[in-house]
């Protein structure tokens, strides 16, 4: 059977098949691609979470320690001299009445940027938002959810 060029269906078919085939091969082999990049993906930001809490860790005994302790208990023994208790990042129902958001702007800006005593100060110019938001994960730790 003759196509109106001359040419064979047959031949016309076979070519745009093993065009398609091709285009098939090629998505294919990417979605395996991202089906193993995928599932490397989750090791790879628990090491970079692990680390990046590993680094809060060490924040936190750098400029949190001294007022919140350096367990995160509200016993530092610079707070012990203010006129606010620092909080126990333990208690975990006091814990759990402020969101990262709200824990975000205090650090930021100062207790007394959302309301609360002048005590704790604005920690916006020394650490990044990055820091903080790595500061909030780690003392959300001490209270793991249910």
């Amino acid at each position: 059977m003759l196509h109106q060029h001359g040419t064979h269906l047959c031949s016309q078919n076979s070519t745009h098949f093993q065009s398609m085939a091709r285009r098939i091969f090629r998505t294919g082999a990417f979605l395996a691609m991202i089906a193993v990049g995928t599932a490397l993906l989750p090791p790879l930001v628990a090491s970079l979470h692990a680390a990046d809490l590993a680094a809060a860790k060490e924040m936190f005994g750098d400029t949190c320690a001294r007022c919140h302790g350096p367990n995160g208990f509200g016993d530092g023994p610079d707070g012990m001299t203010l006129s606010t208790h620092p909080r126990n990042f333990h208690d975990c129902a006091l814990m759990a009445k402020d969101s990262d958001d709200k824990v975000f702007q205090e650090i930021k800006g100062g207790s007394a940027s959302i309301g609360r005593s002048n005590d704790m100060p604005s920690w916006g110019e020394a650490l990044s938002d990055d820091d903080i938001r790595n500061l909030i994960a780690y003392v959300r730790q001490f209270c793991p959810a249910k």
